[in-house]
């Protein structure tokens, strides 16, 4: 009998052998076909998609869970279908649907929002670090925009914006500035007639947390609560404001004084939090999925 070792017989998926980055993976579409739209992340797509329609209040929303449960690949999906609307060669769309043909549609005919062609939206992928809110922000905003070569207004804000980062002195900015900078991004979309609105991802949104949480004068965590208070109130310039929690607001700040919970408390307020939990059953297939690549084409080997 031959020898058959086990990388002979079992495959892993690529987009499994590393982990998801926002910023790096935002534009590079390889090993988005073996992405898995659990029913979590359907869930999630449905609340997000109310978001979309002009007169929408509800426009920020904070995914919250565990490590390993796909929060980092669902925002990665989510950016990938709304900022191309090529249904027929984008796998994005392709993959909806496949599983879900009439919320597809619908999703669809919500990015026309009455108009005869749907428009993508301007996605701004942001992976935070322990670093001031408004220093990161705008680093991701800056990275964001810097190909807009063709646009003379948005080429001006990213020139401002590389202006005030290069003025910057001991990380300090004015959070008014940064909701500022993402409500004009939102208008100058809006005019370009390019784009339905602009999509904002914050993974790892926990570590600014955690630095606002040890450096208090450099924190500015209000500038948080203003990006989602302009997303709340964008009407027909659509503002979407997302980030990624590995836990609640309230266990950030668990040790803090009480002034400082109730301030974190009135920024969780603004937001919408969608818990991204699988149940055991659905993590258990993705494991099987995961290992062998095809759930029905498991194939045994025993050596002797």
């Amino acid at each position: 009998m031959d020898n058959i070792t086990i990388s002979d017989s079992v495959h892993i998926r690529k987009r499994f052998l590393r982990s998801v980055h926002l910023e790096r993976d935002a534009y590079d579409s390889a090993g988005l076909s073996d992405y898995i739209i659990t029913p979590q992340a359907r869930q999630a797509l449905n609340l997000i998609s109310d978001g979309l329609l002009g007169e929408a209040t509800s426009r920020a929303w904070t995914i919250t869970g565990p490590y390993g449960t796909g929060k980092s690949a669902f925002a990665l999906y989510l950016s990938r279908l709304l900022s191309n609307v090529e249904t027929k060669n984008n796998i994005a769309w392709q993959l909806l649907y496949k599983i879900d043909l009439s919320f597809a549609d619908d999703l669809f005919n919500k990015l026309k929002d009455g108009s005869k062609v749907a428009k993508p939206f301007l996605t701004v992928p942001i992976t935070a670090r322990r670093a001031p809110v408004s220093l990161c922000l705008l680093e991701g905003l800056c990275k964001s925009l810097q190909s807009f070569h063709n646009n003379k207004r948005i080429k001006s804000l990213h020139a401002d914006i590389e202006s005030r980062l290069s003025s910057l002195q001991n990380g300090v900015i004015d959070s008014h500035y940064v909701s500022q900078v993402i409500e004009n991004l939102a208008s100058l979309v809006n005019e370009s007639e390019e784009y339905s609105g602009v999509l904002v991802i914050v993974d790892e949104l926990g570590k600014l947390f955690e630095y606002s949480v040890s450096h208090p004068e450099q924190g500015d965590m209000f500038v948080i609560q203003e990006i989602a208070e302009a997303s709340c109130r964008s009407g027909k310039e659509p503002l979407l404001f997302m980030g990624i929690l590995h836990q609640s607001f309230e266990q950030y700040v668990q040790y803090a004084d009480i002034l400082t919970r109730n301030e974190w408390a009135k920024i969780h307020g603004r937001f919408t939090d969608i818990a991204f939990i699988e149940p055991p059953e659905q993590l258990m297939v993705e494991n099987l999925l995961l290992i062998y690549g095809n759930f029905f084409k498991i194939k045994w080997f025993v050596i002797f």
